[in-house]
């Protein structure tokens, strides 16, 4: 099975994961969604690599996927802490903890444990273009009441949210937008759409990844070109000088490749209404950095 992430091999996610959190002196807990998440990579790399058929060719292609679609989102974590960890960005520590104290078979900690990796995640892309991260400390004392999520280069900071349903969508960006404006810099906000937008069906079917991004595409844009003049109006009055849509299809095949995937699709909105589809991340820290230097 060929990764779309690159940077940890399949085989090496748990020394990975592992040794990030026993490098700071982190347990990982054996009921967590976390320890959950290695077990399943550790079953397909021990006994399991050869998966147990099912009744019918359509159910076997289903585990397959399912399985597939598992390992590459616990790659897909410790790609993006193999990435902080090699950059050292501050105070990762309290994150990791967070990540690790979900517990598995709760519905609500699983929704919380995907937040966090969505947060590091997020900042791990930043890093990835040669960004300099720094997560915010919430255990120490601080002047503001609300805390973002990262600081980018101590300029910037950037606030993360999932918002878990449709309807949930315009008051997660008012909270983003507003732990920005308390600290009276020019932000941005990145919001996940996959709870937003569920996928349906167990997997997504697609000839290749032009016909996945269609797919997505067109399940987001009524909603968004609905609701783009109402972004836009908030963000024109706000320190958060964009907002960055990400929406991630957590299980996927495509025929062309014959590869099970986890494509991520980016979107970008300016204060000033233009969408930004290509380089999105790059993209808005040039002219953060164009608005910062004319100052």
């Amino acid at each position: 099975m060929k990764s779309i992430l690159g940077l940890v091999a399949i085989e090496d996610i748990r020394s990975t994961i592992t040794v990030a959190f026993t490098s700071r002196s982190l347990k990982i807990m054996p009921d967590s969604e976390l320890s959950y998440l290695l077990e399943e990579v550790q079953k397909f790399e021990s006994s399991t690599r050869d998966q147990t058929a099912g009744k019918t060719g359509s159910e076997t292609d289903e585990r397959a996927v399912l399985v597939g679609a598992t390992l590459l989102y616990a790659q897909r974590l410790a790609t993006s802490i193999a990435h902080l960890a090699k950059e050292r960005v501050p105070h990762i520590t309290e994150t990791l903890k967070t990540l690790g104290s979900f517990k598995h078979g709760n519905s609500e900690h699983e929704l919380q444990f995907e937040e966090s990796e969505y947060e590091l995640h997020m900042a791990s892309q930043f890093v990835g273009f040669g960004q300099r991260v720094s997560f915010v400390k919430a255990a120490s004392a601080s002047r503001y009441k609300q805390r973002v999520e990262f600081m980018l280069g101590y300029k910037w900071p950037v606030e993360c949210k999932r918002p878990r349903s449709k309807g949930q969508i315009l008051s997660n960006i008012d909270k983003a937008i507003a732990k920005i404006a308390e600290r009276s810099q020019p932000g941005l906000v990145c919001l996940g759409l996959e709870s937003a937008f569920p996928q349906a069906g167990l997997f997504l079917e697609a000839a290749d990844s032009s016909d996945i991004c269609a797919q997505v595409s067109s399940q987001l844009r009524p909603w968004l070109s609905k609701n783009r003049d109402a972004i836009q109006g908030r963000l024109s009055k706000s320190d958060a000088r964009f907002l960055i849509f990400t929406y991630v299809v957590r299980r996927s095949y495509m025929h062309d490749t014959e590869h099970v995937a986890l494509p991520s699709l980016r979107l970008g909105l300016s204060s000033s209404g233009d969408w930004i589809t290509t380089d999105v991340a790059e993209t808005c820290i040039e002219a953060l950095k164009t608005e910062r230097a004319s100052k």
